[in-house]
């Protein structure tokens, strides 16, 4: 049951001059208190239900569902299971649990397989920033990335081998 009508009947009560101030005060500070208390059972309810969802490994709609409770209505207990959960690997970004069947490559935050990271070079992305990097004496004989070296050529040896 919504609490406006009563809400809204109290405080006219208490701005007219009825004589019943302190009884208008009373039912505002209980309907307040109420509202109160009916958040903190929707914020636990929903906290139970993503909890459920967490626990059947529907981490995606445990994380939406989390991301929707306001914590500080939980009680004690839900919140410190609320920050265990989230601080759990699956509760992290992103779809962290693939689809079966399918095969998921990441290089996300690794360094470069060619040892640039270790020369201290970064590679350079983009058609015009790779121009302007090459313009400037950068790039050397590197070969562009998603280009074939041509038939016979030695990687960054800048000589043809000797095919028979």
């Amino acid at each position: 049951m919504s609490a406006r009508p009563p809400r809204r009947l109290a405080e006219e009560a208490l701005t007219g001059n009825h004589g019943v101030k302190d009884q208008a005060l009373g039912l505002l500070r209980s309907i307040d208190t109420e509202e109160f208390n009916q958040k903190k059972l929707l914020a636990n309810r929903s906290f139970d239900a993503a909890e459920a969802a967490y626990r059947r490994r529907e981490y995606v709609q445990a994380r939406h569902m989390v991301a929707m409770i306001d914590a500080r209505m939980l009680d004690a207990a839900r919140q410190a299971r609320l920050r265990e959960i989230s601080l759990t690997v699956e509760m992290g970004p992103g779809d962290t649990k693939p689809a079966p069947g399918k095969a998921v490559a990441s290089d996300a935050g690794s360094a470069p397989a060619d040892g640039m990271a270790s020369a201290g070079l970064q590679p350079v992305r983009g058609r015009a920033a790779r121009a302007r990097h090459v313009r400037a004496g950068g790039a050397g004989d590197r070969q562009r990335p998603g280009r074939p070296w041509p038939a016979g050529r030695v990687q960054g040896s800048g000589r043809r081998s000797c095919s028979a």
